[in-house]
Parts: structure tokens; sequence; C-alpha cells
């Protein structure tokens, strides 16, 4: 009898666990169904990867990220802060078909991420770069946090340390 009070007892914690697992690190922003495709969409309020980045080229604040998912199509943007106006500036992502994001995964393995169209978007002080995510790579990110990323774009290549809380995997997994 003790030995299934306690496991209906730990059943128990582990739903509790679950359902608040989803309900804390799971923002959604959309969340609903395209009437006309019957597609799911699903996107996420943005995540702060770090707060403050700086070197002799660029200047960033708030670098973050959202996930978008319609269908099986999935996306992940990365949103680049600036600190002020000055010559250090956000990577240029501008003209080049070999732009892309490669994130560092704590298991090791890396995953390349390729640039959506040829120019990002530029809403207010922020730069929005727009990637796409393969249902391979999307499988890899779910298994593995993103530790590290590198923007490789038209000028330099830039490699950016994820704060060590920021436990990507899980936003992942809440659009699986």
């Amino acid at each position: 009898m003790k030995r299934q009070l306690f496991f209906f007892a730990t059943l128990f914690i582990a739903v509790i666990s679950f359902s608040s697992f989803s309900d804390d690190n799971c923002k959604y922003k959309v969340q609903k169904v395209d009437k006309f495709t019957g597609e799911n969409e699903i996107e996420l309020e943005p995540i702060l990867l770090l707060k403050k980045f700086k070197s002799d080229v660029i200047k960033v604040t708030d670098l973050s990220m959202v996930l978008r998912k319609k269908g099986q199509y999935i996306s992940f943007e990365l949103i680049f802060g600036q600190a002020g106006m000055s010559n250090k500036s956000v990577p240029r992502f501008i003209g080049r078909m070999d732009n892309k994001l490669v994130c560092l995964l704590k298991n090791g393995s890396q995953v390349e991420l390729p640039m959506e169209g040829d120019m990002p978007d530029f809403i207010k002080s922020k730069t929005v770069v727009h990637f796409s995510v393969s249902q391979e790579s999307f499988e890899l990110l779910l298994k593995s946090k993103i530790t590290d990323i590198r923007a490789v774009s038209s000028v330099n290549p830039f490699d950016f340390k994820i704060d060590d809380e920021v436990n990507t995997k899980a936003f992942f997994k809440c659009i699986e």
C-alpha cells in the first residue's frame, strides 16, 4: 500500500512539474490554427540570449531569438538590439547568399541555419534576421542547448556566447 501511495505521489509531482514547465517556459505570442489551411501556427515570445556584446567592430545590446512554426515550417529570428548610433553596428547580413547562423551545441555538435532572403528587417533600433530551420536541424536543437552562435555575415563572422542560464533546448520543445 505504501509503495502504491509513493508511486501515485511521485506520478502526481511529475505531472505538476511538467505542466509548470510548459506554463513557465513556453510563452506564446501566437498559438492558433489557420482556418484556411488547418495548419497550426505558433510564435513564441522573444527569449533573451545575452544582454550585451561589444568588440572593436560591433556593439549589440539585448540579443534575442524568436521561434515560429507554421505547419511543418520552422523559422528562427535573431534580434540584434543596438546601443545608440555609431560606426559600430550589428553584423551586416546584406546581399550574400552564404549568410548563415552556426549554432554550437552543448554536446559539441553544430547546426547551420541559412538566412532567409537577402536583407534583414530594420525595426526602430533593432535588426531582425530570419533563418530557416530544417527538420534535421530542429531535431538536433531539441537534443542539446545552444552554447554559442556564430553570425556569418558579409563582413566578418561574429561569435556570441549565450548566457549560461538560457535553456534554448526547452525553448525549441515549446514548438515541437
